[in-house]
């Protein structure tokens, strides 16, 4: 990802139907926190309905008091399985035992270099080769039996969704300044409310604002308050970059090829003498091309170029570089 950090560990979050082991929704993430739940919970929500019952395991996230009240104003009756007793949740370990052996070996060499790249590579294994392979317990694939019984899944308003996927709590507004903190950020609240403790909501998502509540009503928005700082962030000290994890084309191809079909796009052609380019392999090529070293400003523009165009091979690059010289 961008930033400090070359690699990053993520956490796949998934919903799966109990009938038909057909995967609701599932998405990776950088962590495994509450508003990371509550974004999966609400994409599937949106996308496939709602479920009677949630079954969860015992995590923190699970059994936070802000999603109890989310599930019960949706209608949606929260269950968690028995402490040490791993046969409660078996189907949602051979859900992630299948993932873990399947798509987990070709997500590791096939380039994935960002969060958005794992997550759409997700989706198409799911489609292709999840949702469409039978399953031995049920005798049909997933697709199929969720299929058999769609029509009879209640769907929710999407304004009742977002208005439902609050997180909530009571904040004491200062004295002095009317500021209400929460999180370690400040609010900005009317002088009507300094002193007394408010109840507030917000959106999981959206940190620019809260509200105050009386009575279950909102009656004041209070919008985000950034103080102004002289911190040069630019003099922070440059950390040498981690080697890059092993790359193999033909699990490179592999995830285009499902993406594309995911797009409903033609898959990409490798007629390359030379065969698929990894961001490494292209920013050498160019740097050869040109007969001199790159700077770290060349580079960041190579990575981005690399990005629009790949799939890119190097007799490609050589001819383009050669043209232009």
């Amino acid at each position: 990802p961008n930033g400090l950090k070359e690699v990053r560990q993520t956490t796949l979050i998934t919903c799966i139907d109990d009938a038909s082991r057909f995967c609701v929704h599932g998405q990776f993430y950088f962590g495994e926190k509450l508003t990371d739940l509550l974004n999966c919970f609400r994409t599937a929500l949106i996308s496939r309905g709602k479920g009677s019952i949630l079954y969860t395991d015992n995590g923190s996230i699970y059994r936070a008091r802000n999603f109890a009240h989310i599930c019960s104003e949706l209608g949606v009756t929260l269950k968690h399985c028995e402490v040490r007793q791993p046969g409660g949740k078996g189907k949602q370990e051979r859900h992630y035992l299948t993932i873990q052996m399947r798509f987990y070996k070709e997500a590791k060499k096939s380039g994935i270099q960002t969060l958005e790249e794992l997550n759409e590579f997700f989706w198409a294994w799911l489609d292709e080769c999840y949702h469409k392979v039978k399953h031995s317990e049920i005798g049909m694939t997933p697709l199929e039996r969720w299929q058999m019984e769609e029509d009879l899944i209640e769907r929710i308003p999407i304004e009742k969704i977002h208005s439902a996927m609050q997180l909530r709590a009571k904040r004491l507004v200062n004295e002095k300044t009317a500021l209400i903190k929460l999180d370690g950020r400040l609010y900005q609240a009317s002088r009507a409310y300094a002193g007394q403790q408010v109840p507030i909501r917000w959106p999981f998502d959206d940190e620019s604002h809260v509200n105050i509540y009386r009575k279950s009503k909102p009656v004041e928005r209070a919008d985000l308050y950034v103080p102004g700082t002289d911190i040069d962030y630019s003099k922070r000290p440059r950390r040498e970059k981690k080697q890059e994890p092993k790359v193999l084309e033909c699990s490179k191809r592999y995830r285009a090829a499902l993406v594309a079909k995911l797009r409903n796009e033609k898959a990409p052609e490798d007629t390359s003498r030379f065969g698929v380019l990894t961001e490494r392999e292209f920013t050498m090529v160019v740097g050869q091309g040109l007969e001199r070293l790159l700077d770290q400003r060349e580079i960041g523009v190579l990575q981005e170029s690399y990005t629009r165009l790949f799939p890119i091979d190097a007799e490609f690059v050589e001819k383009a570089i050669a043209k232009a010289k």
